[in-house]
């Protein structure tokens, strides 16, 4: 059995999109490290589903987890609908932690585009905003029976 490859669509990272604001919807998020200083950072990984010029294609936002970045990871967990008032405090090394992200994945939420040249010279997108779409339920974060608290 043959599969269709699309190299546009699944083969190319380094796309670059037009400055817009995206209907995204979550389809995974990994823990990696940044390239050059190995920093702890959350790897979202996204398929577009508006406009209709790109949708089903890829798009990755980086979020690093560091004490002064952790509130970027929380405004995209609430942009994706997720209702955190109720959530204590947590390592974010933990299964909770985890928990929580995974919550994120398969909501769709609206990234705000914009074009900018890098360090080296390299044009690529920046995600400057994490927008909460108005017709999503709100939800609250799944959390299994099996994954404790750490206090």
């Amino acid at each position: 059995m043959s599969n269709i490859m699309d190299w546009e669509k699944e083969g190319n990272s380094r796309i670059v999109y037009p400055e817009n604001t995206y209907q995204v919807m979550i389809t995974k998020w990994e823990r990696t490290e940044s390239f050059k200083k190995k920093t702890p950072q959350i790897k979202w990984t996204a398929e577009i589903i508006t406009p209709d010029e790109h949708k089903g294609r890829p798009i990755i936002e980086y979020t690093l987890l560091t004490e002064a970045s952790l509130w970027r990871i929380a405004k995209f967990v609430q942009a994706c609908g997720v209702d955190t008032s109720a959530l204590k405090k947590m390592d974010t090394e933990s299964p909770i932690f985890d928990a929580v992200l995974n919550t994120c994945v398969s909501r769709q939420v609206a990234w705000i585009v914009v074009e900018e040249v890098s360090n080296d010279g390299v044009l690529r997108n920046d995600i400057t905003e994490y927008r909460t779409l108005p017709d999503q339920e709100i939800i609250q974060p799944i959390i299994g029976d099996d994954i404790k608290w750490d206090e």
